[in-house]
């Protein structure tokens, strides 16, 4: 089944809950976010909530300290089940040993999973760098993962979201076409029309004066003699 890797850092003390007797310090280049959670006392623990269908637990080993090998000596137990035991790997070679795989669960059913992390031996160096979990790529979209620092799709993209780009696409397009076409099919407005019915409106809007209604040089001149005073007469 394709799934999904988150990494939760080991200092994330907001997913991981630590007992007293730990302490977190400065990493280096070869651990994870540069930092570390330690701690040498017996009986120390860590609480590990998570949704997945597995989970590997990463640290560091410090096989050589003033001249003695100190081993990360541990117990995990998973759900409430039976402690597994880790005891280190001493090599004389090196002074410190990375990314070791302090802890690997058998594959889980996906669901809410909790993992208990024991400091057995006293003065035994405990360095736990990170955590591994595994999720499944489907899940549904009201499923809440938790939050990580990394988050690497170990899979192809689903296929529901390449469907739902291409027919978005698709939608989009055929929009585009249909809005097209009915560009093309509407009624062009004549423009010529358009400017002499302007014309005409605006003709229509002024005062007209019609030929006939001019007055004509006969009209003058009859309304000029009947405005003429009477001439005296000459009485003899």
């Amino acid at each position: 089944m394709p799934s999904k890797t988150l990494i939760i850092d080991g200092a994330e003390t907001s997913q991981i809950r630590y007992s007293t007797g730990w302490s977190f310090l400065p990493g280096n280049d070869n651990e994870y976010l540069h930092t570390v959670s330690h701690t040498t006392t017996q009986g120390a623990q860590f609480t590990f909530g998570f949704n997945g269908t597995s989970v590997i637990v990463y640290g560091s080993l410090s096989v050589r300290d003033e001249g003695f090998a100190t081993l990360p000596n541990t117990s995990y137990v998973l759900d409430g089940g039976l402690p597994v035991l880790f005891h280190g790997n001493p090599s004389a070679n090196d002074d410190h040993r990375y990314q070791q795989v302090f802890y690997s669960s058998p594959p889980l059913p996906y669901g809410s999973h909790s993992l208990v992390g024991t400091c057995v031996d006293e003065g035994g160096k405990v360095w736990i760098d990170y955590l591994v979990v595994e999720v499944p790529d489907n899940l549904p979209a009201n499923t809440t993962v938790s939050k990580s620092h990394a988050l690497h799709a170990r899979s192809a993209p689903p296929i529901a979201e390449i469907l739902c780009g291409v027919l978005g696409g698709l939608l989009f397009f055929t929009a585009t076409l249909a809005f097209y076409l009915w560009y093309r099919r509407c009624p062009m407005i004549d423009t010529k029309s358009l400017a002499s019915g302007t014309q005409s409106t605006e003709a229509a809007d002024e005062p007209s004066l019609a030929p006939s209604s001019m007055p004509t040089r006969n009209d003058v001149l009859v309304c000029a003699e009947s405005h003429k005073s009477p001439m005296p007469q000459r009485y003899v």
